[in-house]
């Protein structure tokens, strides 16, 4: 189906409403409905395909609606059968097995190769490692995929009986020429798959279909309501909060973080250290992702010193107190993907002392995410992208302290008010 934006017509992302809980739906904005589904589980994947479980009748405004989208978690594996059925659990973005096909193509294909095919080295979270892993270990299964998805890309598969994803999800698949836009020939070989067996390619903003009548009724809309492809979480966040053309930079603070650095024209890192994707809007961007971010204060404050109470812990650490700390923390409690590329990089605190206090060490779990977050956008600032000012969202954001005053004082660039 043909999409209604003309080839290269950018849309103006600025006037969608901001991500809402899958639970709520429908974001009441004046003309348009988003359908921000920002963290699928794998248990959607296993429940009746012929059903969409999670979605349910909503209120909708008198107004006409008429159009939405989906946007999810990035780099995860769906599997579906010539009959469409989903043949296993999805494997997500943050499972590690596939340290030994992630070093097959790193080793043996070659990180130059990989670069130079899909702009990307290969990561253990990334989809084509995933396909090599269920080659190599259910063979039976393999030899069933008849369509290989992304989590988005299901929903919006249920919702429209069409088999799409957009660019920006898609250059996180490591099966993305992403300099020309189009599916890799050869890393497609290299899985041992076809293209006849990948979803259709689209722009985020380019509609992909409209409502089936089951999904119309299921949400309680009219099948004439058109999905547009929709983008990756991270690329929607960095939408929905401005950042957009040459320079933006988002940083996202939830449970792993990420740095979205955007620009209208393709580059690579030349040591393939930052993510080189699509951007929704139409261009390309850098990013690094942070396996552990916010979850390294959750863990800190809730299975250490057991506490859930963030603000009164952050409270002793003063303005005054930043870059005075000698205690400093490795935030690599999942190992870490950017700029190291390491699942078997550990935490750890250094410069313990006796007089060594829980407010310094909790202020060195955070200073440590901020570090990280450092460590990536000087690897953009090395090749010429200049970062001013820096947008925060996510759960981090709700603290001042760390969302603005520690990424300007460690020079993340000076930060935006958070969502």
């Amino acid at each position: 189906m043909e999409g209604d934006a003309p080839s290269g017509q950018k849309s103006n992302f600025r006037s969608a409403p901001r991500a809402i809980h899958p639970e709520d739906f429908v974001a009441k904005n004046s003309d348009f409905i988003y359908i921000s589904l920002v963290y699928v589980r794998y248990t959607v994947f296993i429940a009746d395909p012929a059903s969409l479980p999670f979605l349910r009748p909503v209120e909708i405004p008198p107004k006409p609606r008429r159009g939405g989208t989906c946007a999810a978690q990035m780099h995860g594996l769906v599997v579906l059968d010539q009959d469409d059925k989903v043949i296993r659990p999805a494997i997500l973005w943050n499972d590690g097995r596939t340290q030994s096909e992630t070093e097959y193509l790193n080793n043996e294909i070659g990180k130059d190769v990989l670069s130079e095919r899909t702009a990307n080295i290969a990561f253990a979270g990334f989809t084509a490692p995933k396909i090599l892993w269920m080659k190599e270990n259910e063979p039976r299964l393999y030899k069933k995929i008849a369509k290989i998805m992304l989590p988005k890309d299901y929903i919006n598969y249920k919702l429209t009986g069409i088999h799409c994803t957009d660019y920006s999800d898609a250059g996180g698949m490591l099966l993305l020429d992403v300099k020309n836009k189009c599916w890799s020939a050869p890393m497609l070989e290299i899985c041992g798959i076809t293209e006849a067996q990948m979803p259709r390619l689209y722009e985020s903003w380019e509609c992909v279909g409209t409502l089936t009548k089951a999904a119309a009724e299921a949400v309680g809309l009219t099948t004439d309501v058109k999905v547009c492809a929709g983008a990756g979480d991270n690329a929607a966040a960095a939408i929905g909060c401005g950042v957009v053309g040459d320079g933006g930079c988002n940083i996202s603070l939830g449970t792993s973080g990420t740095i979205f650095i955007t620009n209208s024209k393709f580059s690579v890192d030349p040591h393939n250290a930052l993510h080189s994707f699509p951007h929704a809007d139409g261009g390309y961007h850098l990013m690094g992702c942070i396996l552990s971010a916010a979850s390294c204060n959750k863990w800190w404050m809730e299975d250490i010193l057991k506490t859930e109470d963030y603000r009164q812990e952050q409270t002793p650490i003063t303005v005054e107190r930043l870059g005075r700390n000698d205690v400093y923390y490795l935030p690599y409690l999942m190992g870490e993907r950017s700029p190291h590329n390491d699942p078997s990089a550990r935490g750890a605190f250094l410069g313990l002392r006796m007089n060594t206090t829980r407010a310094d060490m909790t202020q060195a779990v955070l200073e440590g995410v901020a570090f990280a977050f450092r460590d990536c956008l000087d690897i953009a600032r090395a090749q010429g992208i200049a970062v001013d000012v820096s947008r925060v969202c996510g759960g981090g954001a709700k603290s001042p302290l760390w969302s603005r005053h520690m990424m300007q004082d460690i020079r993340c660039g000076r930060s935006s008010t958070p969502l």
